[in-house]
């Protein structure tokens, strides 16, 4: 009888392992890498409060701080926490841009009246609580996200939202 319990003991165990490395669920932590075709691709930044709704976009500044250039990209995710939402791969990527040495890109969910967008992810449909995921080929970059309005000049609205360095989100482990 001790076997026999014992068997499936194991048993559970060895289901509960495998089920665990077939799931399907990726969010903004778990999802794989993307490639970004130079370099390895390493996730620096994550943005809550992503939205792009009403009239509201989300708009993300980055600089390179490197001293060569870096391609980086912003990945959405929506408050179901499923893949990533736009495709920043090769052969047509949707959020990715290169930044040479001191450079800075604005990335946006869709065009403002009030800013000058780099790059438009087109991807972007009807986002109310999302997530972002900046990723890069070198994680000296500094970057800042906000809410804006799309079509004032000045904006009748705007907040930042705050963005999770991956140093701060392991600490929180």
């Amino acid at each position: 009888m001790a076997r026999t319990w014992t068997a499936r003991i194991i048993a559970a165990a060895l289901a509960g392992v495998l089920a665990l490395g077939t799931t399907s669920v990726a969010g903004p932590v778990d999802s794989p890498l993307p490639n970004l075709g130079v370099g390895t691709t390493t996730p620096v930044f994550y943005v809550p409060g992503v939205v792009k709704n009403n009239a509201l976009e989300t708009i993300f500044m980055c600089s390179n701080l490197d001293i060569e250039a870096v391609t980086l990209a912003v990945e959405l995710f929506d408050a179901a926490g499923a893949g990533p939402l736009n495709n920043v791969e090769d052969p047509t990527p949707d959020g990715r841009v290169t930044l040479p040495v001191g450079g800075a890109a604005s990335i946006t969910t869709g065009s403002t009246v009030g800013f000058s967008e780099d790059e438009i992810i087109n991807a972007a449909t009807l986002i109310r609580s999302g997530t972002a995921r900046i990723v890069a080929t070198s994680p000296r970059i500094a970057c800042t996200a906000f809410v804006t309005h799309d079509a004032l000049e000045p904006p009748s609205s705007m907040y930042a939202l705050e963005v999770v360095g991956r140093s701060k989100l392991q600490a929180g482990n």
